[in-house]
């Protein structure tokens, strides 16, 4: 009886998941905007008290709201497919990381991205994002940057509900000094600007004449033009491996 009531659990536990997670964390909470949730061991949910919290408060500073109006049985469904998840092994990354080292290079990406410390800051930090995102979501980024920009969260009313982070935007100011770079931040009374070389400019919108947010671009480089399908494999095997070995 004990272990229908699992297999159970975890069934619903599954509808409820698709319904209210899948949106940012993936089908089978294999990854998408959100860290995929597919292995063992889960750092901010080590324990099911400490999922419970997530489920019921969210990660305010990540973004993440509560899951809606959960009573006990339903989030000791979704715990229990979660957990059920990380029994088995996901399935492996096409590529080989090593050789995506070495296409890592090849193609820059260090001039706007770090990884343990190095490389330029125009760009998301990579160090961890193997763990932060899965497989299918940085294949994304690569063939289409502008559709997976993150979302950035602080204080202010207009990022309070998330906003896009790396949205490259160019402003000009009553005195017509003109500006162009990513949105790195964004309130309801102040922008900042960073430009590709590093330059941070924080500006009043009242002292500016023109906000223009360049939504659906990237500054990214389309790399999918410059990678044969195989290197592309190697690519993603290598950031899918960021943050992850141990």
């Amino acid at each position: 009886m004990w272990a229908a009531n699992v297999a159970d659990d975890r069934e619903r536990g599954a509808k409820l998941f698709d319904g209210m997670c899948a949106t940012c964390h993936g089908i089978g909470a294999t990854g998408g905007s959100a860290p995929p949730l597919n292995r063992p061991k889960l750092e901010r949910a080590a324990t099911d008290d400490a999922f419970r919290v997530i489920l019921t408060q969210g990660i305010p500073e990540r973004g993440m709201t509560r899951v809606g109006q959960l009573n006990d049985n339903e989030q000791r469904q979704i715990i229990a497919y979660v957990r059920s998840l990380g029994a088995t092994a996901p399935a492996p990354v096409r590529g080989d990381p090593t050789k995506g080292v070495e296409i890592y290079r090849r193609l820059g990406c260090a001039t706007c991205h770090i990884i343990n410390g190095q490389g330029g800051a125009a760009g998301p930090e990579l160090s961890s994002i193997g763990q932060q995102r899965g497989s299918a979501y940085l294949r994304q980024s690569v063939l289409d940057p502008a559709a997976t920009l993150p979302l950035g969260f602080s204080g202010g009313s207009v990022a309070a509900a998330g906003f896009t982070r790396y949205l490259p935007v160019r402003v000009v100011t009553t005195q017509g000094r003109e500006v162009r770079g990513y949105r790195a931040n964004e309130d309801t009374f102040t922008l900042q600007v960073r430009e590709l070389d590093g330059a941070l400019h924080s500006f009043r919108k009242a002292d500016l004449k023109q906000i223009e947010r360049l939504t659906g671009t990237s500054l990214m480089p389309e790399l999918v033009k410059q990678l044969a399908p195989a290197e592309l494999d190697d690519l993603i095997a290598y950031l899918a491996r960021l943050g992850t070995s141990p």
